[in-house]
């Protein structure tokens, strides 16, 4: 809506008030109060009611502008916002898919090699037996719908040394697992010496299968 529809609009409204407003018993007593009036008075009389009718023809198209610009300025704001999801949302279509975790199976297999290379002797080294279970709430960052693997792995009688290294490697090689439990415990029979247990799971999200409908067949009228 323009500015020339605005000011048409309120004339109208404008005319239909003054027609009531005459019509009124106040308005013709005090037409004829004014009829009274000598004619100074009915001059700044006069003056008066042009300043407020004034007023009110500008105020409706001036508060009408005003809802316009606030309308304007809110249709902005929403179609920045939509803009930046929109492409918030590409960029996630697009992003390459996490890397799927190792089979617990193959893990355990894994850990257990690597446990050898790094020269720990069979009584070092524990159970480390493969899993898997649900997130029901034990991994709320991680959707429910996650398939999680891992393995529980132990050693024991291990020095200082043995135990950072092996726990490095672990981390490295056992991407993108990640190890989410870890205990350590003294030895008790040997000083200087540690029992360790730990955890590695891997988070693996469902591929969503897309249904395609098969094309529809147009099919021809046959003429009667």
């Amino acid at each position: 809506m323009n500015f020339e529809d605005i000011k048409e609009e309120s004339l109208e409204q404008l005319n239909v008030y003054k027609e009531k407003i005459q019509e009124s018993s106040i308005y013709i007593q005090i037409k004829e109060k004014y009829d009274q009036l000598n004619p100074k008075q009915q001059k700044y009389v006069n003056i008066g009611s042009i300043l407020v009718v004034t007023y009110l023809v500008l105020s409706i198209p001036l508060g009408s502008l005003s809802e316009a610009n606030n309308k304007i300025e809110r249709y902005k704001a929403e179609k920045k916002l939509l803009a930046n999801f929109k492409k918030a949302q590409e960029a996630a279509s697009t992003a390459p898919r996490p890397q799927k975790p190792q089979d617990g199976n193959r893990l355990s297999r894994n850990l257990k090699s690597l446990f050898e290379k790094e020269g720990l002797s069979k009584d070092q080294i524990g159970e480390a037996d493969a899993f898997t279970e649900d997130n029901t709430g034990q991994f709320p960052e991680i959707p429910k719908e996650a398939n999680i693997t891992g393995v529980k792995a132990k050693l024991n009688q291990i020095n200082i040394k043995q135990l950072v290294d092996v726990l490095k490697k672990v981390e490295t090689q056992s991407a993108p697992s990640k190890m989410t439990h870890l205990k350590i415990n003294p030895t008790a029979e040997k000083a200087g010496f540690y029992d360790v247990a730990f955890e590695l799971r891997g988070f693996d999200l469902p591929v969503e299968e897309v249904k395609q409908e098969e094309p529809t067949r147009s099919r021809r009228r046959r003429g009667k």
